[in-house]
């Protein structure tokens, strides 16, 4: 049997010459191929596994440089979860320049190669990868992978109507049953789902893709958006259920960063029920393990609840500046998120000389997202009310509104949306008005931290409409609630004072 092998491996020079060639070739994918992926399947930081990619990408391949095409795309993805965009666009230029590489292929590299670009400054050029990322994915062929990728191009561009309908399709022509393809498309659906306001059909999908998604990076994902649905939608045994599976998974994986945020969503769930001690106990407690910019938004809104809003925000400055996202887009979004806390928390404290600048960041950060626009117009509005510029603050009013039935599944944007009108009609004593806003705000109906707010906003609409009886009523419901908020010390306070 050796000598047989040896014969067919080595017996004449031309059988010597093909086994040689195979074997530089096998090596060739084992090196430049095979064991680059497996290092990189975990789709997370990791400075090791990006210094063995540059390793390999630096090291002379015998079969052309494409055969390194598969390398440089995962050194990009690391490259790019940790922000180093020349790398990103250094070995991004280096992959679409090959004509072997498959269209798909080059249309996710561009769409990464794009944001790098644009986090260097380089502007018109990120737009042009933008445009042929476009024109490479009309070439590729319309498989599952294909409407994965048209539809992360959409939700770049902050269109998650379209985005869902695109991994809907892509679900059309996937194979049946549990696969890498099914799970991907229903993952990545789940979440375009969340953020077009379809927060019912989002939790569906998502407890979906807890059953398709064996790879653990995955499935934490899977959970955390499950949980970030149900917490949305208010049922809260539900979401602990899914957050307290993805801290499970996080610390099986060793993730620090994960394991702090997974920790961060059980003490967001504590706040929501109006456990602001303990949620803020458990706060500390992730923060002990690495202080992300999710714990710090976390805290902020149990400081948001108690009412110490300096110290919120001291903390929503302070998430804004931590671990900031390295695309550009999405980094911009956030921060016109924290832009839109702080301008709340002024208004709350009628410290009116900063929100303008505040309200403009905001609007400026979520510019293309329908979602978030509407929170900037209503809190606009708000803000016209207590500058006493009542037509405008009326006209805001009629035209928010309208956009109510747009995100009736969306739970907490309604909520955002109704007590913003809510307060902007009673500054502007609008109170048959405000009373309607709040009597909506409560049939949600709230999480019960926030039902003292309710209870507190009634009260008022109830006692400027001279119903006294009817008001302290609504103040005593606050206070029934038994919780330490902000909204319940207010009720107390005019109930001391006998309604004035």
């Amino acid at each position: 049997m050796g000598n047989w092998l040896y014969r067919f491996l080595f017996g004449n020079p031309l059988r010597t010459l093909r086994t040689v060639l195979l074997l530089i070739g096998a090596a060739h994918v084992l090196y430049f191929i095979v064991i680059p992926h497996l290092l990189a399947r975990r789709k997370i930081r990791s400075p090791r596994v990006r210094r063995y990619l540059e390793w390999v990408v630096a090291t002379p391949s015998l079969l052309g440089d494409a055969l390194r095409a598969e390398a440089r795309h995962d050194l990009m993805r690391l490259a790019h979860m940790e922000g180093r965009h020349e790398q990103v666009v250094a070995q991004g230029l280096a992959i679409v320049r090959h004509a072997i590489v498959p269209a798909g292929m080059k249309a996710e590299v561009r769409g990464r190669l794009a944001d790098a670009l644009e986090g260097l400054g380089r502007v018109d050029e990120a737009q042009e990868q933008r445009r042929l990322a476009v024109a490479d994915l009309k070439a590729a062929d319309k498989t599952a992978s294909w409407y994965v990728n048209r539809g992360r191009q959409l939700a770049a561009e902050r269109d998650f109507a379209s985005a869902c309908r695109a991994y809907e399709l892509g679900l059309e022509v996937a194979p049946e049953g549990p696969n890498d393809a099914r799970a991907l498309l229903t993952l990545h659906l789940a979440n375009a789902l969340f953020m077009a306001g379809r927060v019912e059909e989002s939790a569906q999908r998502a407890e979906e893709a807890t059953g398709l998604v064996h790879d653990r990076e995955r499935l934490l994902a899977a959970h955390r958006q499950a949980g970030a649905s149900y917490g949305t939608l208010g049922r809260l045994e539900e979401a602990e259920s899914h957050r307290r599976r993805a801290v499970e998974l996080a610390e099986a994986m060793g993730d620090p960063d994960k394991l702090a945020d997974g920790l961060a969503d059980l003490a967001e769930l504590q706040r929501k029920r109006g456990r602001l001690s303990e949620a803020l106990a458990a706060c500390e407690r992730a923060a002990a393990i690495k202080p992300t910019r999710h714990v710090e938004g976390v805290r902020y809104e149990i400081l948001r609840s108690w009412g110490r809003f300096d110290e919120a925000f001291a903390t929503n400055l302070r998430a804004s500046r931590t671990d900031p996202n390295p695309t550009p887009r999405a980094e911009q979004m956030m921060q016109g998120i924290y832009a839109y806390g702080r301008a709340f928390l002024r208004m709350e404290q009628r410290r009116l000389e900063e929100v303008p600048a505040l309200i403009e960041a905001a609007g400026a950060g979520v510019r293309g997202d329908a979602k978030l626009t509407v929170w900037c117009d209503a809190a606009g509005t708000r803000f016209a009310a207590l500058q006493d510029r009542r037509e405008e603050a009326l006209r805001g009013l009629d035209r928010v509104e309208r956009r109510l039935e747009d995100f009736a599944q969306d739970r907490n944007t309604c909520a955002v949306i109704l007590s913003n009108l809510g307060r902007a009609a009673l500054t502007l004593g609008e109170y048959d008005r405000a009373l309607g806003y709040w009597e909506q705000y409560l049939g949600l109906p709230p999480t019960p931290v926030d039902l003292p707010i309710a209870y507190y906003h009634l009260g008022e609409a109830l006692r400027g409409l001279g119903d006294e009886t009817a008001a302290r009523a609504r103040y005593r419901e606050a206070v029934a609630t038994g919780l330490d908020t902000y909204y319940v010390q207010l009720a107390e306070a005019r109930l001391r004072t006998a309604l004035g």
